[in-house]
């Protein structure tokens, strides 16, 4: 892949590998600069989400609407375009008064069945790429009454005005990070550039061996080609780490935190969320979990330590309640306090705050066999403890292959800790303890 095509991919995902060399070519043009790299991202724009356009009368504010790919074939009802236009007012006359946001929208609106499949999401862009528009998705369910999926709606705004934050505080950072690391490219990122470049080309053999190969042979070109991948997923997170400041396994965690609180303080109710989960008719646990006020007394430490990023700040949110959110004299003014402390949290992180690494290189160490390892990082992901660009069963495919060699490699990972390709995530009662002694901060 050309230079400049593998660039325009890295603003668009921001996760994509940089190929670099001297001197940097565009395809056409000569050497790349700084100007082209900016002019590169004025233009780029992603692909809208699947589905089918619609529109309702009267017309909507956001700048597309679309059906679920499922609804696709089906025209809008007139219960569905009433649906979305009490989200469309809801947005864009209620909330509005409270606070401004400045990017324009999608939405994007599937039917459901159940009231189990409820939910409403926020899509954001790629940091980088400012003319792609993010995108609300809603579920449509036609019994389910909609007062209380009102906070549920201003809970996704709530993301889109810390995603608008951290854009605005991010963005020329990692900008001018993009564009130092093309034009000078240090001694360590060409040598993995053309390690990289190398080991395309080797899964390029190894692909065509395989299109001739038997089932037998396939099985075993494709472990050949595990070993492979790993060590491209490894080149791939060195190449691109520093193109990601707000991809820390904390913002989650955070995200839905500040998105409780800013649906909090515009309903002026300090438990909008958890009532509006039990109108609904969702689970106690899940509501009381979403309390800054518990209904049902303290929640079990066992369950918030799950990990799960909407109830592992569960202490600090019942702290909230309790001693913060009643005290608040100016809500948009500790909002905004609030998103400049997260992005604080991001840009210098705590090391103590995340969970350590030494017991994940303990068990890996222990392991006899690549199922052994698989289940390690099977059950670490699923729960939430770490996070990877490889999948488990990609590295059970590589242990398959050479277990010795993929231990190693996995454990020389794990030791060089948020630099390497496993992230651990906030470690629940460190993070807890933090916020909890900052949040008092917040209120002067």
């Amino acid at each position: 892949m050309a230079i400049f095509s593998k660039l325009v991919l890295i603003a668009m995902t921001v996760t994509t590998v940089l190929t670099t060399a001297q001197p940097l070519m565009a395809e056409d043009s000569g050497p790349i600069t700084a100007e082209m790299i900016s002019q590169m991202l004025d233009t780029l724009e992603a692909e809208p989400p699947a589905g089918a356009d619609f529109s309702c009368t009267p017309t909507l504010h956001f700048v597309y609407s679309k059906l679920g790919v499922n609804d696709a074939a089906q025209t809008p009802s007139k219960n569905l375009c009433d649906f979305t236009r009490s989200f469309d007012v809801h947005f864009y006359q209620t909330l509005r008064p409270f606070w401004t946001v400045t990017n324009q929208y999608g939405v994007l609106v599937k039917t459901i069945k159940s009231i189990d499949e409820f939910n409403a999401s926020y899509n954001p862009r790629p940091i980088l790429n400012k003319p792609t528009v993010p995108y609300f998705e809603l579920l449509y369910l036609p019994s389910a009454p909609l007062a209380p999926q009102l906070p549920v709606w201003t809970h996704e705004v709530g993301h889109g005005v810390l995603q608008e934050a951290l854009e605005k505080y991010f963005y020329n950072l990692v900008k001018n990070e993009l564009i130092e690391h093309t034009l000078h490219p240090s001694a360590d990122r060409i040598k993995w550039s053309a390690e990289y470049d190398k080991l395309e080309t080797e899964i390029d053999e190894i692909e065509k061996k395989r299109s001739a190969a038997t089932t037998e042979e396939g099985i075993k070109l494709m472990k050949q080609r595990s070993a492979v991948d790993f060590r491209m997923s490894v080149l791939h997170n060195w190449l691109e780490h520093s193109f990601n400041p707000i991809n820390s396994p904390a913002l989650p965690g955070y995200n839905e935190l500040f998105a409780d609180v800013f649906a909090t303080l515009f309903h002026q109710d300090i438990n909008a969320i958890g009532d509006s989960f039990e109108a609904l008719g969702i689970s106690n646990v899940d509501s009381d979990f979403r309390r800054f006020v518990p209904k049902r007394g303290v929640i079990a430490p066992e369950g918030w330590k799950e990990m799960e990023v909407h109830i592992i700040f569960t202490p600090a949110r019942h702290f909230m309640g309790a001693n913060i959110l009643p005290k608040i004299k100016n809500p948009r003014l500790f909002i905004r306090k609030l998103a400049r402390y997260i992005i604080k949290q991001l840009e210098k992180p705590d090391p103590s705050m995340y969970l350590k690494y030494e017991p994940f290189i303990a068990v890996v160490e222990k392991s006899t066999s690549s199922q052994q390892v698989f289940n390690i990082f099977k059950r670490a992901m699923t729960s939430s403890k770490i996070s990877s660009s490889i999948y488990p069963d990609e590295i059970q495919r590589f242990c398959d292959w050479d277990l010795k060699q993929c231990k190693a490699q996995i454990i020389e990972q794990l030791k060089m800790g948020h630099a390497g390709v496993f992230q651990t995530s906030l470690d629940p009662e460190a993070a807890n303890k933090k916020l909890i002694e900052d949040l008092p901060s917040l209120l002067k």
